[in-house]
């Protein structure tokens, strides 16, 4: 399904306001630029997105249990 405008979306770890572009055709979000160590979004914890900041905040966390960076 895809769709011409960006969900507005409720970050569910800090509660921050953000955009999701992964449905809007011709489009890519935001986080299909960090690097693809979590899944989106991460089942375990949370069913829908992060915000920009806290995800790249999980990222940074697991790329650095390898000595990597984002």
């Amino acid at each position: 399904m895809s769709c011409n405008t960006p969900s507005d979306k409720i970050c569910q770890q800090c509660g921050a306001a953000f955009s999701c572009m992964a449905l809007v055709e011709n489009e890519i979000c935001w986080c299909m630029h960090l690097p693809a160590v979590l899944a989106v979004p991460d089942q375990n914890q949370f069913s829908d997105c992060l915000c920009p900041r806290c995800l790249a905040q999980r990222v940074q966390h697991q790329l650095s249990k390898t000595n990597q960076s984002i």
